[in-house]
């Protein structure tokens, strides 16, 4: 039904491949509807590479049941900012899976490395 495109000998590296599978899958996905897309769940491991790539995390868990998530995330880029700040960074790196339903609820605990060390 879906043809994999964008995965050849011209990629440069791991990351580039993941990138490419990630455009994959959320085209293939975003075209389903009704049912289909209820079906078509994330996983722990592609959320975290998603705020990975865009966030500098010290240390990241998620878990989750494959639509309803939670994540406890580490980073320097948190410090200074109020949780609000922190939040909508995270957010915006899944928003697209949130508005396509794809990720129904992600809940969030940002911690600098000094609160995570003092927790």
């Amino acid at each position: 039904m879906y043809q994999l495109v964008g995965l050849n000998d011209n990629t440069k590296n791991t990351s580039d491949s993941i990138f490419s599978l990630q455009a994959f899958r959320y085209n293939a996905r975003n075209s389903l509807t009704g049912t289909e897309r209820e079906l078509a769940t994330m996983n722990e491991n592609e959320i975290k590479m998603m705020i990975e790539q865009a966030i500098s995390c010290q240390s990241i868990e998620v878990s989750g049941d494959g639509r309803h998530f939670e994540a406890l995330i580490v980073s320097e880029d948190f410090i200074g900012k109020r949780a609000v700040a922190r939040q909508q960074m995270v957010y915006a790196t899944v928003q697209d899976h949130i508005s396509s339903g794809e990720l129904h609820a992600l809940s969030l605990k940002t911690m600098t490395p000094e609160e995570a060390a003092a927790a």
